[in-house]
């Protein structure tokens, strides 16, 4: 186990087979997570857990072999809502005489201070959330008639929640962890009102941070696109260019300086780096969007203070 402020990482490889599930089970079920385990098959048992603290809110989540949870009244310690999500085909929850089946990719939301039991039968990725009841039911006072019943996987604010859980850093500074905390329930409370046929456009902080951050790794992963634009950002993400600048505008950014400063800091990084020296200057802005090399000399020295041929002699002069 490996522990920091506000991360905790757990996995079974470094014990023998036959120590992994009952560690699994006493050190993080029982103590971590207040719930009995029952592994489909010991022999073969493997898990591997990563549980991130923000304010008020826990994360969880986990690669593991298939198995059945149980939360029993000696173990009930809170009061807090449970929301798993990204299940996998024919995972199950039951709660209040509720039972509830899970396609893959489809979330279930559990009350923490009743029994409970859920499984999955077979190996997969387990994401959880820890929440405070009090704040879910500020966002939507009819959460009780979600228990224990189905999410679908396709509700676009579930696929939001998903994609910014998986982008969080494990060593945000306290105001960013802050931040990502009020986001995660406002997207919370989003699924479960779109659950509800409910759809929000605008949205809460939240749900604007979460399609901010996806816009941006889309972004970060078509540098190479010269066609890329706000327009066919927005195309792709069901808004409208007005809206996208919106986001920009309310982090203090613009989409098309995004957009260079990424590009530049791709290029910067390429050649600082020895191992692409075999990349000429010229490959390198082509690969990074930049199709007029005199545009992107000009563009890099002003905001390295350096030419890209200046920063590719400094790293190919530096001792190995």
């Amino acid at each position: 186990m490996q522990s920091g402020a506000a991360v905790t990482r757990f996995s079974t490889d470094a014990l023998a087979p036959r120590d992994r599930f009952p560690m699994w089970r006493e050190v993080f079920a029982r103590t971590l997570l207040n719930v009995e385990i029952e592994a489909v098959s010991q022999e073969s048992f493997s898990a591997h857990a990563t549980i991130r603290t923000l304010p008020g809110i826990g994360l969880m989540t986990a690669s593991i072999s298939a198995v059945r949870y149980r939360r029993t009244a000696e173990l009930i310690r809170s009061d807090d809502i449970l929301f798993s999500f990204g299940a996998a085909e024919g995972s199950y929850a039951q709660q209040r005489g509720r039972e509830a089946s899970a396609k893959a990719g489809d979330a279930l939301i559990m009350l923490g201070a009743e029994r409970a039991a859920l499984g999955r039968p077979s190996r997969g990725t387990l994401n959880g959330l820890r929440l405070p009841r009090a704040a879910i039911v500020a966002l939507e006072p009819n959460v009780e008639d979600g228990f224990c019943r189905r999410i679908p996987g396709h509700l676009p604010a579930l696929q939001l929640l998903a994609h910014y859980v998986r982008l969080l850093g494990d060593a945000d500074p306290p105001e960013l962890q802050q931040s990502a905390a009020r986001h995660i329930l406002d997207l919370v409370g989003l699924v479960l009102r779109e659950t509800r046929g409910v759809i929000v456009r605008e949205g809460p902080p939240g749900l604007r941070a979460a399609r901010l951050e996806m816009i941006k790794e889309h972004v970060g992963k078509s540098l190479g696109d010269d066609t890329l634009s706000i327009n066919r950002i927005a195309a792709r993400h069901g808004l409208t260019p007005r809206y996208i600048q919106r986001l920009f505008e309310e982090a203090g950014l613009t989409f098309t300086g995004f957009v260079l400063e990424q590009r530049l800091t791709r290029a910067h990084r390429t050649l600082a780096d020895p191992a692409g020296a075999g990349q000429t200057v010229t490959e390198i802005a082509l690969t990074v969007g930049f199709n007029d090399l005199s545009y992107f000399n000009r563009t890099f020295r002003r905001r390295f203070g350096a030419s890209p041929s200046d920063i590719r002699v400094q790293a190919c002069s530096v001792p190995s």
